[in-house]
């Protein structure tokens, strides 16, 4: 009896769901020693912030900006230092926890918005397994962090427009997610200016009703774009830029030009009774909720059938067999919350989840037509992860209630609403969990995966390397060779995995017309040599046999080796390092 009490606590289900979320997270730093294809960055910059004893470290690495977002490793300096853990530990165990506690946040978002605790549940049970924001929170990055101070701030926000008490709270929270990640506040204020116009377009809310909430948007508005103007300046002048093609100052005003004028937008709007058009047709669309599930399904499948001979749009990867059959389970997530959002039209509350799926889709088809590579159109899916949990839930709901289980099978007493639901999430966690990974995978197109051997060949490096020697690696590798003070040659080389002969890449391995002086090491792991070389964002290349081969002749020296072993003595991972004989290469050319 004890235990069945237990077990009906909302407490305990929302104890198990945060286990869940944070499980699913730590998976590849359970797996791997270290995980993440900029963790290098993160670690070195870190470690320099020791050294340099300086908020702001002088960033010589690949890319801009990561030094002005320093809340990650300020957390993680802090746990090291309280208890004396190795910091790369500590920063790839701390990812996933602060990943899954984003769990928790939506709760208390859908709880505040709806008062319903089954369906809160529901929503964060499916975040914890929500294949695109599993797989990005589980890595130590400042978007991790980023993501749980969006959460936050999206809570207080909502706590704020009731209570003038919470502002301090929020302000603190917003403060922190602008030292966090700067493209996670781009999502947030984004994310605020979509509920407070779609709830004026839907409810008539005027300037004087929602002027506490304009007032706020407005001043964490400016304290982003300061912070970026005065500090993160790469941000102001590159992620500003890029993302519009305009020029920063015109960006900002053209932000509060149409923050100002979308209240009377709306109104307008208001007048030609569109909001009522709109309402019309999500009763009309709820009502088709099994139909819509069934249409978007298979639409999802049959462009991921046709994404096997053309490019993914705004990526260069294409589908296989093996990734369609793993991405059954998203489609069926996906499926589901296309057909639960004209639920959302249902109850003032979850309005504000509406605008929050406007919003990032607005900015979504934005970059999709735009071409953006700045605002980069896969980037936004692990943030519409989000919002997209709670029509998913209402919809589960809804088809549950509609379904005749006698169709299926023969009982003599029909099975509740309530386990037939219990039944359809659960089948969606453990279906979409187990497939987050094998699904990234499959696809043969990135792998960040960080084993002990190449760690151990990194170290190796550091202890038989001087200032001018250059390592030539993939991009992966690249920033963990910069985070121990070495130089690398991060995504300039191509040839050099995929030619059959030194000749082939000559320029490489010289550094002409490169940002690297000549090549004197290479460092190679399994992954690089079965799987794939990452060379940037979008960009993978293979090495097949023969690429790898050449290493293995003059002029390249193979000058260390090492290999992680399982409990039975089979090698499962191994890094080798090549010393490059110019010598050798004088004679030849």
């Amino acid at each position: 009896m004890a235990v069945s009490r237990i077990a009906g606590d909302h407490r305990f289900v929302l104890l198990l769901i945060l286990i869940t979320a944070i499980f699913f997270r730590s998976i590849p730093v359970i797996t791997n020693t270290a995980w993440g294809f900029d963790l290098g960055i993160y670690y070195g910059i870190a470690l320099r912030m020791i050294s340099e004893e300086e908020l702001f470290i002088d960033y010589d690495g690949w890319g801009s900006s990561y030094q002005y977002f320093p809340v990650l490793y300020i957390l993680s300096l802090g746990i090291s230092k309280l208890t004396g853990l190795d910091l790369l530990k500590v920063m790839v165990a701390l990812a996933p926890v602060i990943g899954g506690l984003t769990v928790l946040l939506f709760y208390m978002i859908v709880m505040e918005l709806t008062r319903n605790r089954r369906l809160s549940l529901m929503s964060s049970a499916l975040l914890a397994v929500a294949p695109f924001h599993v797989y990005q929170t589980s890595h130590a990055a400042p978007m991790t962090v980023g993501h749980l101070f969006m959460l936050s701030s999206l809570f207080l926000f909502l706590k704020f427009k009731k209570d003038k008490r919470f502002l301090p709270f929020l302000l603190l929270s917003t403060i922190l997610l602008i030292l966090s990640h700067h493209l996670t506040t781009y999502f947030y204020l984004i994310t605020i200016a979509g509920m407070i116009i779609w709830r004026s377009f839907k409810y008539g809310i005027g300037f004087g009703e929602s002027s506490k909430e304009l007032g706020y948007l407005i001043l964490s508005s400016i304290m982003a774009f300061s912070y970026w103007r005065f500090v993160a300046k790469p941000v102001y002048y590159a992620f500003m830029r890029g993302g519009t093609g305009l020029e920063p100052h015109i960006v900002i005003i053209f932000y509060f030009l149409l923050i100002l004028v979308s209240i009377p937008i709306t109104f307008s709007l208001r007048r030609h009774r569109i909001h009522l058009i709109l309402s019309g047709l999500s009763e009309r669309f709820a009502r088709s909720c099994k139909k819509i599930f069934l249409i978007s399904f298979f639409s999802l499948l049959a462009m991921e059938i046709y994404s096997m001979f053309f490019n993914i749009p705004a990526t260069n990867i294409r589908m296989n067999p093996t990734a369609i059959l793993l991405s059954i389970p998203l489609l069926l997530f996906a499926s589901l919350s296309v057909s639960g959002l004209p639920f959302l039209s249902i109850g003032k509350g979850k309005s504000y989840i509406q605008g929050w799926l406007i919003a990032i889709g607005a900015s979504l088809l934005y970059s999709l037509l735009t071409g953006n590579t700045t605002l980069y159109p896969e980037r936004h899916i692990e943030y519409l992860m989000v919002p997209m949990c709670l029509p998913a839930s209402l919809s589960i709901i809804e088809i549950c209630k509609e379904l005749n289980l006698y169709r299926f099978v023969s009982v003599r007493k029909k099975v509740s609403t309530e386990v037939l639901v219990s039944i359809v999430l659960l089948i969606l966690v453990v279906s979409n969990g187990v497939t987050v990974y094998p699904s990234r995978y499959s696809l043969r197109f990135q792998d960040e995966e960080i084993s002990d051997s190449c760690i151990s060949a990194t170290l190796w490096l550091r202890n038989h390397t001087h200032e001018n020697d250059t390592i030539a690696t993939d991009l992966r590798l690249s920033h963990l060779i910069w985070a121990y003070g070495m130089n690398a040659t991060f995504d300039e080389t191509e040839r050099l995995w995929t030619c059959k002969d030194w000749r082939g890449c000559i320029d490489e391995l010289e550094g002409k017309n490169r940002n690297y002086s000549r090549v004197t090491y290479i460092l190679i792991d399994d992954v690089m040599r079965d799987f794939v070389v990452c060379l940037d964002v979008r960009k993978s290349v293979y090495m097949n046999e023969t690429g790898y081969e050449k290493f293995l002749r003059e002029p390249f020296e193979l000058v260390y080796r090492n290999v992680t072993l399982d409990s039975s003595g089979n090698i499962v991972h191994w890094a080798e390092v090549y010393k490059v004989n110019w010598s050798y290469i004088a004679t030849e050319i």
